[in-house]
């Protein structure tokens, strides 16, 4: 059997960049954060919603046309 080497992925800037403005605990909606990174509210929502499938970034909204969507950096003390 060939087994393949698994690597948690590793966080970039941009993810840090996302992370570290998500500190507040009122959260941030996509175009705070999209305005604090110099990024587009589309790219910001990509890369927001690969860090919410990695369990790193919670997201708070009735849906995603919820307006009033917000997203928070996931702890682990909270979950508790």
């Amino acid at each position: 059997f060939f087994f393949a080497a698994t690597q948690e992925p590793t966080l970039d800037e941009l993810d840090r960049a996302i992370l570290s403005n998500l500190e507040d605990p009122s959260g941030r909606s996509t175009a705070e954060l999209a305005a604090a990174i110099g990024r587009s509210a589309r790219a910001t929502r990509t890369r927001l919603k690969l860090l919410v499938d990695r369990g790193l970034v919670r997201e708070i909204g009735s849906g995603p046309n919820d307006p009033r969507r917000r997203y928070h950096a996931a702890r682990e003390d909270r979950a508790r």
